[in-house]
């Protein structure tokens, strides 16, 4: 547990003082002592009570954005968080990963997506589709893309209504489509987080300072942005010389900006969202899951351990 003070706190998640203490007294977060006696809270707690926001960006396509949001869900789900998925990609693969298309229509008519948010503002709450206990999704749909184009000055006005459904979760998810358009500025512009998946290869890596580049020009939007991440995914088992240099090179590049651990490339990564189940019940001894639980380890403790730090 790491004990911190009451204006820790409240800087934290920036809350006032008052609500930091309504909240103790309403028995809604602990109350501990230290050792000469002056009230603490558990850091972890409080940071559990307001949403923490990532998302998955990467204009190329085939670089797991969609495998490593479905991932990090099944790691949170085995952490009893409760999770929002929610798909920005018109291809709608991380909404068909939860449910089949049957579960998906409503007679000969699909249920609400993102689609009807974009189109006709329809409420966020009316979307949501709940998958089990822990986990609800905001599914996508192709004709999405008709929306891809939006005005800044809505994709703002948008942001309050994402942001009053996200509240009501602990952890929030978006996979975004590989190209910067209106859903991934918009996501941008909800996150905290950006984690970055690559692959070390020749054209994944001539387009990664380009696409950093966009992505901070728009963080200085987005006050809740905290930090990115970058992911090295599908590797492979063996030592590929070409794989190596690549990663050598962004090593040297973004120094403090990796992802240390790596997830290996893994059939069961692609039968995960066939089978629509847990990856971690899947396959529970396996160890390219254990690999995978790894990143996702280092992840969390870059989100709740390392936040507020110097």
């Amino acid at each position: 547990m790491n004990l911190i003070s009451i204006k820790e706190a409240c800087g934290l998640i920036n809350i006032p003082d008052s609500t930091m203490r309504d909240w103790i007294e309403e028995g809604k977060i602990e109350k501990h002592k230290n050792e000469k006696g002056f009230i603490c809270v558990d850091k972890l707690q409080v940071l559990k009570l307001i949403p923490t926001i990532f998302s998955f960006y990467n204009y190329k396509g085939g670089v797991s954005k969609t495998s490593l949001s479905l991932l990090l869900s099944d790691y949170y789900e085995k952490k009893g968080d409760k999770i929002l998925v929610a798909d920005f990609d018109p291809q709608a693969n991380l909404t068909k990963s939860f449910f089949s298309e049957e579960e998906l229509m409503e007679g000969a008519n699909y249920k609400p997506t993102l689609y009807d948010f974009f189109n006709e503002r329809k409420p966020l709450s009316r979307i949501v589709l709940n998958y089990n206990d822990n986990i609800d999704v905001l599914p996508s749909r192709l004709e999405m893309m008709e929306k891809a184009y939006i005005k800044d000055f809505d994709l703002i006005e948008y942001k309050e209504d994402f942001y009053n459904l996200f509240r009501k979760y602990s952890v929030v998810i978006i996979d975004c489509p590989p190209a910067l358009n209106a859903f991934t500025t918009m996501a941008l512009l909800l996150s905290n987080y950006v984690l970055i998946p690559f692959i070390p290869e020749p054209y994944a890596y001539d387009g990664l300072i380009s696409m950093m580049k966009a992505m901070l020009k728009i963080a200085p939007y987005n006050k809740d942005f905290i930090d990115y991440r970058i992911i090295y995914s599908r590797i492979k088992g063996q030592k590929i010389i070409i794989h190596e240099n690549y990663i050598d090179a962004v090593n040297a590049q973004m120094k403090d900006k990796i992802v240390s651990k790596m997830v290996p490339e893994f059939i069961g990564i692609v039968e995960r969202g066939a089978k629509k189940k847990n990856i971690f019940d899947l396959y529970p001894s396996e160890k390219a899951v254990d690999k995978i639980k790894e990143v996702f380890t280092e992840v969390d403790k870059i989100a709740y351990d390392y936040r507020g730090e110097k």
